[in-house]
């Protein structure tokens, strides 16, 4: 299984500020907020040898549905085109920042 999701979702992370500041607000999380919320996801599947993800910068939600984004996306050097087909394989691994 992988997470894939951007560091900025600008969906997931309007999710998450609801309950901000004790209950009394409404805030999208800011995208370190969010990133650091999604390196501790990563943290906590880590023991799990079945669990990957990829991570990469940016703001947007979806990728795998956009026919436009999902054959050119990138987490650095790595390609989610690869990172899929290596998933797939059995090749688990984690990637992007």
């Amino acid at each position: 299984m992988a997470l894939i999701d951007s560091t900025g979702d600008s969906v997931i992370s309007i999710f998450f500020g609801f309950g901000s500041n004790d209950c009394t607000a409404f805030a999208a999380l800011s995208p370190e907020t969010f990133a650091a919320g999604l390196e501790d996801v990563r943290s906590q599947m880590a023991p799990y040898s079945n669990f990957g993800s990829f991570v990469f910068t940016g703001t947007d939600h979806t990728t795998l549905l956009s026919s436009a984004a999902f054959p050119t996306r990138t987490a650095g050097a790595a390609k989610l085109t690869d990172f899929i087909s290596n998933l797939l394989s059995g090749q688990v691994t984690n990637v992007g920042p």
